[in-house]
């Protein structure tokens, strides 16, 4: 560790967001510690258990204080049905770090009205999503400081703001407000996409659902916040609108509209109960997605220039006649391929296209994993039918690596399994998602019973088969554990791929190849997208 990186932290208040904070630093390589009056205060994030040891407890608030001391304050405010916030506990710790060597940090959502009330150097409002609240700590959507003059920054709030997507300095007054126009807007929008999906149609069953949600999704592109779905609720939204709302009447301000939103969220709350199976929110931040758009666009233009195009065709007829006296590579050889790859980096390799590339953390991988899961599974509405039904369902996640998705489909399926080809994934998965069963996958006969599962998903695992007779025998094994109206989704290799010599080489199909090939099998085909110029996806039902 480098002499800057001796600052001594301590995590004032050890909720979600105080271990968050913690665990995030704790990987940055800074000495943490915790105090919270709680004797054994729960875990929240049950996957970071090697890290966890890494963090100290205090006996007392100011048991390491020194000149070099951060204390984080991460304690919760409270706020009444009728929006009065409390902020008692936050003020008795920040009360009592009063006179000490270190200085303050204060993470706590404070309403600007009340800052003024609470001894702290630095104001740093919070933007986490609590399931991702770790990696978005490391690499945050929004880095917000609220300062009240010439305040230094530490070296870690120094590397938050450099990882930052968007940056903003101000006061911390300012800082509040942009901390609760955040979470508000959200609110808004959630009890606005609810309120007119309520109006379009009078949900009664499954069906009324996904008729409201096929006129909502053509304007919103079920995007965070913006699909019909259960009404705001949970640590942050409720009280930090009530709230607001409450501040702003006191002082003679027109929130008409947000308690328009707020009365909205409670009307539909009563629909909810009444049918169960709108989904919940899921939230993230989406600015790697417009990335990969952008990226997408420039390969798209260069391939459009003639001089290009010309120079890729005349290359064909070489590669092609190269290829055919390659004799076809084993399944046993591809085994062994991703074994290697997988003890050089397990990581990395079960996500090849992570921005990070071979330098990619866990945090990092958790982040790919839920916006591939929102995307590809729950926006999926045959998918989201399954998630709907009210029977037990049991998937299969094809090739999962080291579980990077294999984690979020246990927050939707009661039955979860894996399986991978490289004996490193499944034993990196096992460790990584424990409500998950792994096994080892010899690349011929899937170890599980006829008629088994409820749905198939696998994605970037298929494109490395490296035959049309290894996939058509995959595609047999599936039926056969499929249970009856069970569904598969798969992605294959489209276009001309990699070249055969290659160890990512894998057979290439052309959609309507594919298509036939399931159809031969026994399945029928739901859908069939050309994805970019590489992949091809079938929807098949058993």
């Amino acid at each position: 560790m480098s002499s800057e990186k001796k600052e001594k932290i301590v995590i004032v208040g050890y909720g979600w967001v105080g271990q968050a904070n913690a665990l995030a630093l704790v990987k940055m390589g800074y000495p943490v510690w915790f105090y919270d009056k709680a004797e054994n205060p729960t875990i929240h994030y049950t996957d970071e258990s090697e890290t966890y040891l890494e963090i100290k407890r205090a006996n007392s608030i100011a048991e390491v204080d020194t000149s070099g001391t951060w204390f984080i304050v991460c304690v919760g405010d409270r706020v009444s049905e009728e929006g009065e916030q409390d902020i008692t506990l936050i003020k008795s710790a920040t009360d009592a770090l009063k006179g000490i060597q270190g200085s303050v940090i204060l993470r706590s959502t404070v309403l600007p009205q009340k800052l003024h009330e609470l001894a702290f150097d630095l104001y740093m409002p919070e933007f986490l999503h609590e399931k991702n609240a770790v990696d978005e700590c490391l690499n945050p959507f929004y880095f917000v400081l609220g300062t009240k003059g010439n305040n230094s920054l530490p070296v870690f709030a120094k590397e938050w703001e450099q990882r930052a997507y968007k940056v903003f300095r101000g006061t911390p007054e300012e800082a509040s407000h942009i901390k609760y126009l955040s979470n508000i807007w959200n609110s808004i929008r959630i009890a606005f996409v609810n309120e007119m999906g309520d109006s379009i149609g009078n949900p009664k069953t499954k069906d009324d659902v996904k008729k409201i949600e096929q006129i909502l999704d053509f304007v919103f592109e079920r995007k965070s916040y913006l699909r019909y779905g259960q009404a705001f609720d949970g640590h942050c939204l409720p009280k930090d609108t009530r709230a607001y709302i409450g501040a702003s009447q006191k002082d003679g301000k027109n929130v008409d509209l947000l308690v328009g939103a707020y009365t909205s969220n409670e009307h539909h709350k009563k629909i909810q109960e009444s049918l169960k199976t709108l989904p919940k929110v899921f939230s993230f931040w989406e600015h790697d997605k417009i990335e990969r758009t952008l990226l997408g666009l420039l390969w798209y233009k260069i391939n459009e220039v003639p001089f290009i195009q010309n120079t890729r065709k005349d290359s064909r007829f070489v590669i092609d006649a190269i290829s055919r006296i390659i004799p076809d590579r084993s399944i046993e050889r591809v085994g062994e391929i991703w074994e290697e790859k997988a003890q050089e980096n397990a990581l990395y390799y079960s996500n090849i296209g992570t921005k990070s590339a071979a330098q990619v953390t866990e945090d990092e991988l958790r982040r790919t994993g839920v916006v591939d899961y929102e995307r590809l599974v729950l926006r999926d509405p045959t998918i989201e039918d399954l998630i709907k039904s009210s029977t037990p369902r049991k998937v299969l996640d094809f090739g999962s690596g080291v579980g990077r998705m294999t984690e979020y489909f246990t927050d939707d399926f009661d039955v979860v399994h894996g399986v991978d080809i490289s004996k490193t994934m499944i034993e990196g998965a096992k460790k990584r998602v424990p409500k998950a069963t792994f096994s080892v996958f010899d690349g011929q006969v899937l170890p599980y019973e006829p008629e088994d599962f409820d749905l198939i998903f696998s994605y970037q695992v298929l494109q490395y088969a490296p035959s049309v007779s290894d996939v058509e025998r995959y595609l047999k094994e599936f039926y056969r554990i499929l249970k009856q109206g069970g569904v598969a989704k798969l992605q294959l290799r489209g276009g001309r791929g990699f070249k055969k010599w290659e160890w990512l080489y894998g057979v290439a199909f052309m959609p309507e190849t594919a298509v036939a090939l399931a159809e031969k099998d026994g399945f029928t085909v739901l859908d069939h997208q050309v994805e970019g110029i590489k992949n091809v996806w079938l929807t098949l039902r058993k």
